[in-house]
């Protein structure tokens, strides 16, 4: 855990973690395009061996079991998660088979973070000003994603 915990440190930053969970089950999540800090493929396979060894080892549901679930609800925050909040949203890629989450509750910084992986930095910006100058204090967002079928 200690290594894991070393290498992931070694690549985070404001925006991006390279592990992160799901139900207690730790995912491998690839850095952002253009982001600052690539991790190499060397590290980016320990990591993953080391997320594997780690995952045999926890008592938790399955990703096949929770994708059998419809209608789940992502609870995550701080803008360090933005970049896998994403690529559970948008691309799929951190589970397989994916996971079908309809409602996001999160922070307003990460939710603009989110908008500018997805759409591009203009429309997170517009977000996170709209929503600081109604409500300033605002600690969370919710909003419904529709569901692929």
């Amino acid at each position: 855990m200690k290594t894991l915990v070393g290498l992931s440190d070694k690549y985070s930053d404001e925006i991006y973690c390279p592990v992160a969970d799901v139900c207690n089950r730790l995912l491998f999540v690839d850095p952002p395009p253009a982001h600052k800090k690539p991790v190499p493929e060397s590290d980016a396979k320990q990591i993953r061996d080391l997320i594997e060894e780690i995952n045999k080892r926890l008592l938790t549901i399955s990703l096949e079991q929770l994708a059998t679930v419809g209608g789940l609800v992502l609870v995550a925050g701080t803008p360090a998660k933005a970049t896998a909040i994403h690529k559970l949203l948008e691309d799929g890629e951190l589970t397989h088979p994916k996971v079908h989450i309809q409602v996001v509750c999160t922070d307003s910084t990460t939710a603009a973070l989110i908008l500018d992986l997805a759409r591009g930095p203009i429309l997170g910006r517009l977000f996170l000003e709209k929503t600081q100058r109604s409500r300033p204090l605002r600690p969370l967002i919710l909003w419904t994603i529709q569901a692929e079928r």
